[in-house]
């Protein structure tokens, strides 16, 4: 699957909560710098039509199989305000009897930590984990970011 479009992602759903209460809101506790991150590219509390489009022009990087649904991770240029666009994850679940993605969480792109990195490593080159196995994604927002976001920040 990896590569591919999200299923059905014309039908993707964004609930404008998740975007004004948690992405873009600075107070919530499990924010971790994602609404500064928004902010800086001109996201308002209004703003979830980029969120929607994202997974119709980037590809799907990862399939992570769970007892609720089946989650996909997709990766690359959001649409944004001042036109800058960086690049993100974003995180859709598609439940076992629905068909449209829902939006679950999005978060800047960057390198995984070392790790996340050891642990992707061990997935492939041994039998303890199968190589389907999703390694975990981490939530350390501004650690080590890619050359293309530092330079979208930086212009």
């Amino acid at each position: 699957m990896s590569g591919a479009g999200l299923p059905n992602a014309h039908l993707a759903l964004v609930a404008d909560v998740k975007v004004s209460l948690y992405l873009l809101d600075p107070a919530h506790p499990n924010n971790g710098g994602k609404a500064a991150f928004f902010n800086r590219f001109g996201f308002t509390q209004l703003s979830s039509t980029a969120l929607r489009i994202h997974p119709q022009a980037n590809p799907v990087i990862r399939v992570m199989p769970n007892p609720y649904g089946t989650k996909y991770l997709v990766e690359c240029s959001l649409l944004s305000p001042d036109g800058r666009n960086p690049c993100i994850h974003t995180v859709w679940i598609i439940d076992p009897s629905g068909t449209a993605p829902r939006l679950v969480t999005a978060f800047p792109y960057q390198c995984r930590p070392q790790a996340d990195r050891d642990l992707l490593a061990a997935s492939t080159k041994t039998s303890e984990l199968p190589v389907t196995a999703a390694p975990p994604i981490s939530h350390t927002y501004f650690g080590c970011l890619f050359l293309e976001c530092v330079l979208l920040v930086l212009i």
